[in-house]
């Protein structure tokens, strides 16, 4: 009777153990899955790097691309210039020569108005002759002396004149070849810091658009926070076109303003982590430095382009 009673209820199965192992299971799911997606972020942060390098290599070749184009324009413009220089200088030449044939035509002409006799008699006299002539042969001899005298100092000067005429032409084609290579170099100079000017306000932005006070959930910072770091990219593909037309003071402002939006950029993603009173201070810190890197910027720019600009 004992062992009835004992035995007599039912038999209920223990489902502890297979709670435990369903529980397990699932954890495993979920870390496998996980681990997948992790995987799967790594493999489009590699695929996004590799983009970036991409397009970097593309403006990099872009950028060798136009300054070899520029290399050899400004080859060709030392080459017009020698060549219009030369034929300044033939030309002046010429007109030198011109004056000096001119001049001896003149004194031809008056020797051939003498007659036969007085030429003769001039020929005698220069060949070291002594013959007698008369009061008017002496008139005549000296008058023809006086003219072609007159001629060849008339001559003289007009070929000084003409060759300080064409010394005074020559420095002002050069002159004013450099002014204007001067010009086309500021003009060049200042589309470029425009250009630099735009796309440092624009990377700003959206450095700026990862600020705390927008309040961007995880999926929403990565894309924002990869745009900026795009823009900065594309920003430092400019600052190497300043490097090659300088003056060093833009070049140095230029790469202030890219340091400090980087700066900006981490200070952003660090407190967007750790909202703790050091990632405040440095966010902080950050973006003042970014706002005195623009104003540096275009203080730096107008002092480039209002200065005179070297052309040597």
């Amino acid at each position: 009777m004992f062992l009835e009673r004992q035995w007599s209820g039912p038999l209920v199965p223990d489902c502890s153990l297979c709670r435990r192992d369903t529980d397990s299971g699932r954890r495993a799911a979920e870390g496998t899955a996980e681990a997948e997606r992790l995987e799967l972020e790594a493999a489009q942060t590699r695929a996004e790097a590799a983009r970036v390098a991409a397009a970097a290599a593309r403006r990099e070749e872009e950028t060798d691309r136009r300054e070899g184009d520029r290399a050899a324009a400004r080859r060709r413009t030392a080459t017009d210039d020698q060549e219009a220089e030369r034929l300044e200088l033939a030309a002046a030449k010429t007109r030198a020569e011109r004056l000096r044939i001119e001049a001896e035509s003149e004194a031809s002409e008056d020797y051939l108005r003498l007659s036969p006799r007085e030429q003769g008699r001039n020929r005698a006299l220069w060949q070291g002759v002594d013959l007698s002539m008369n009061d008017t042969v002496a008139v005549a001899l000296v008058t023809g002396g006086s003219t072609l005298l007159a001629s060849a100092t008339s001559g003289w000067l007009a070929m000084r004149a003409v060759g300080r005429q064409a010394a005074l032409q020559l420095r002002t084609a050069r002159e004013d070849r450099v002014e204007s290579r001067a010009a086309g170099q500021r003009e060049i100079r200042r589309e470029l810091y425009r250009r630099f000017l735009q796309q440092a306000t624009d990377a700003a932005k959206c450095v700026f658009a990862l600020r705390p006070s927008t309040q961007l959930a995880r999926e929403e910072f990565e894309p924002a926070a990869r745009q900026a770091r795009e823009a900065i990219g594309e920003l430092s593909a400019v600052e190497a076109l300043i490097m090659l037309e300088g003056p060093q003071e833009m070049t140095d402002a230029a790469e202030k303003v890219i340091n400090a939006l980087r700066y900006e950029h981490s200070a952003a993603r660090a407190l967007h982590l750790d909202k703790g009173s050091k990632q405040w201070q440095s966010y902080e810190e950050a973006f003042a430095q970014r706002i005195q890197s623009l104003r540096d910027l275009a203080t730096s720019a107008r002092a480039a382009l209002g200065a005179d600009i070297s052309t040597s």
